[in-house]
């Protein structure tokens, strides 16, 4: 069971990883010229103006925030099963406009948004080139450039079978990170994480 729940805490977990070794994640990512100011998880997408609104199910996983105001997005993906490139292609399907009654909503993947991947009526409202996140009441363009971090066994079936991604992707194994950050590092951050909570009221008290 234990061996299971990796894929659902992986991003606390990875944004730790990257707040204690930025140099070599930006190495990774290729992005050793920029400079890190900050890391933050479920930044929300926006397109200046309120012509248009993304839903609230769309959100960058992981954000490096760099002194250029902008971000480089980053999906994890820590599961081996549904990453094929059928499936991923079904996520990288176009976005568009929602049927919403009182306002214009986007609805796609993030794997769709990261991708650029919108449709004409959706490219007439807004510049897809300029998307952005907001943190702390301040604009920030992500970059065209984005991440992901999945299993080696998953990215070797991407390289056989490539999805269809924009080649703006950076692609790295989640065993190349923890590789670099350390057998007894990764295990004591994973502790850290997963100590000093009480589960009962977590998970079980709110419910009886």
């Amino acid at each position: 069971m234990i061996s299971n729940l990796f894929p659902y805490v992986g991003g606390p977990i990875i944004e730790k990883m990257i707040t204690k070794m930025p140099a070599s994640i930006l190495e990774m990512f290729d992005l050793s010229g920029l400079r890190l100011i900050g890391v933050k998880r479920g930044l929300n997408f926006h397109f200046p103006g309120d012509r248009v609104k993304f839903d609230g199910f769309s959100k960058i996983q992981i954000g490096l925030i760099f002194e250029d105001n902008t971000v480089f997005p980053i999906e994890i993906k820590l599961g081996t099963t549904g990453l094929s490139r059928a499936l991923i292609n079904r996520k990288l399907s176009v976005c568009s406009l929602s049927s919403h009654k009182n306002e214009n909503r986007i609805k796609g993947k993030v794997f769709a948004v990261l991708n650029r991947n919108f449709d004409q009526e959706l490219s007439k409202l807004v510049d897809i080139k300029k998307l952005y996140t907001r943190i702390e009441n301040k604009n920030f363009m992500i970059r065209e450039e984005w991440g992901v971090v999945a299993r080696e066994s998953v990215i070797e079936s991407w390289t056989n079978y490539p999805p269809e991604f924009n080649n703006k992707q950076r692609i790295i194994s989640i065993e190349s990170l923890v590789q670099k950050f350390g057998h007894d590092s990764f295990n004591d951050e994973v502790g850290s994480l997963l100590s000093g909570h009480d589960y009962y009221n977590l998970w079980i008290k709110k419910d009886v």
